[in-house]
């Protein structure tokens, strides 16, 4: 697999909104909101090197309407210099930059424009928050590690006993949070609202309207497990959702978060995962060198093969004997090559944009035990496309695990021409000439995702929760609409 794409690719598993009322904030909230620049920025590119100087700023390719750079005067066209006094080299400094921005506090940007630096200045706004047709939105914050983390629970209006669906997401360090109705979670959120399912999420650490928590770039996956725990625990003890309302859906890296929380007790009333994996990780990233590109790309099948076997030894040491990546490329060169070429290790801590801690303790998680004790109604869902989680092996084994402990309580379904982001992208064959011609082409949320999701939640709440009954050995899937387009 050419490496300019493979770091995308394996970055997606690690990885509707309407007129409402507006938002109401639970009564321990007491988490500014984080300010929204409002920009799509991107490199500056080389025509314009010269002008602005090499390694300096970024180019303004839209300003968005409403949020802090058009309050500012910024212009599609500006290359932002600096922000409160932070020089921008990329669009991930900008990223960083405004996250530690609140509503209230100073801003004020360097700018490039028409040959020639100039600064503009004011106080920041909070970015909007989310609203739902015919929803109620409570924004609130959850105690963790001596900070809060922003939480968000979203319910059909007057409905305050619906069931709730925790949406556990991937990897990066990303908010979960967005107005657009074409973020992945705002759109499984509204979907999920039309069939009368309520959604809850948090923020990793340090991420969003968080304070006084760990950067989600420094934590290990222990600490993130730890505040997805926490956020567990503020559903039933500050939200008062009780367990057996509660449906988890881990969504790619969240699908092995989902069932490791789950075991930990309370059961909720179900799990349901998306684009996951059940492998021991080492294993994955191998398989993922080995067959991504092969399978959804233009790879060539020999050529890829010897890179998984060029990458074996570095891997092994790196997650299976957990060693820093600065020593393994003080000991070879050539380990710390494979390590930028294969995880876009920075050349210091972070891979993909995590610490390497993180990356290090994935292979000993037990997701096989943590499925046998997850006591859980189960749904595993696949998306055909989905390069990221390779291939549909993992999934269906899941359901087999689960179904080996507990016959009849695990349903496998897979939706054809849908990829890592619940998206439709059309055949394996479509998806294949897009990679070779580098295209672009929009996706449009698949629906079915979230109606099968629907069909799920309401089938398992009209029956008794699992102990308390005895196995029954029934049709796993009993209960839940699938089309033609979907497999089982």
């Amino acid at each position: 697999m050419p490496l300019r794409r493979l770091a995308p690719a394996l970055a997606l598993l690690l990885i509707g909104a309407g007129f409402a009322a507006s938002p109401v904030r639970a009564a321990e909230d007491v988490l500014p909101r984080t300010a929204a620049l409002g920009v799509a920025p991107v490199a500056v590119p080389p025509e314009l090197v010269a002008e602005v100087g090499e390694g300096r700023g970024v180019l303004v390719r839209q300003v968005l309407p409403a949020l802090n750079a058009e309050r500012l005067g910024v212009q599609t066209g500006d290359v932002i210099l600096a922000l409160n006094g932070t020089a921008i080299s990329s669009p991930a400094g900008l990223v960083a930059a405004i996250g530690v921005v609140r509503a209230g506090d100073a801003l004020e940007l360097t700018l490039w424009r028409d040959g020639r630096e100039l600064t503009v200045s004011g106080t920041a706004v909070g970015k909007p928050e989310e609203t739902y047709r015919d929803a109620s939105v409570s924004y609130g914050a959850v105690p963790f590690q001596g900070g809060r983390l922003r939480d968000i629970l979203v319910l059909p209006e007057g409905r305050p006993d619906a069931p709730v669906v925790f949406i556990i997401q991937g990897y990066t360090c990303s908010s979960v949070e967005s107005p657009s109705p074409d973020f992945i979670y705002s759109r499984l959120t509204a979907e999920l609202l039309a069939h009368g399912v309520g959604t809850y999420r948090v923020e990793k650490s340090g991420m969003g309207d968080s304070r006084g928590t760990p950067r989600c770039d420094s934590i290990d996956f222990e600490t993130e497990l730890a505040a997805f725990q926490a956020g567990y625990k503020a559903m039933m003890e500050v939200r008062g959702i009780p367990p057996e309302r509660i449906f988890m859906f881990g969504h790619s890296m969240g699908g092995l978060e989902a069932p490791l929380l789950a075991a930990q007790g309370p059961a909720p009333r179900g799990v349901a995962v998306y684009g996951t994996v059940l492998r021991n990780w080492h294993d994955y990233i191998l398989d993922v060198i080995r067959i991504q590109d092969v399978v959804f790309g233009d790879g060539d099948p020999v050529q890829s093969a010897e890179r998984a076997e060029s990458a074996r030894e570095t891997l092994r040491r790196f997650y299976l004997e957990k060693r820093p990546p600065a020593d393994l490329e003080a000991e070879d060169a050539l380990h710390g090559r494979i390590l930028r070429d294969f995880h876009g290790w920075d050349g210091e801590e972070r891979l993909f944009g995590r610490h390497y801690s993180y990356w290090h303790q994935l292979p000993e998680q037990p997701l096989t035990a943590a499925w046998r004790d997850t006591l859980a109604e189960t749904l595993v869902l696949h998306g055909a496309e989905d390069a990221a989680a390779v291939n549909d092996e993992d999934h269906r084994l899941i359901a087999e695990v689960v179904n080996h402990y507990r016959p009849g309580t695990a349903c496998y379904v897979e939706f054809l021409e849908t990829d890592h982001g619940m998206d439709r992208v059309g055949s394996r064959g479509e998806v294949r000439q897009e990679a070779r011609t580098q295209g672009e082409e929009p996706a449009a949320g698949n629906p079915r995702v979230a109606e099968v999701l629907a069909d799920w939640v309401a089938a398992t709440l009209a029956k008794p929760p699992l102990g308390t009954q005895p196995e029954s050995g029934t049709e796993s899937c009993a209960g839940i609409r699938l089309t033609s387009a979907e497999r089982r």
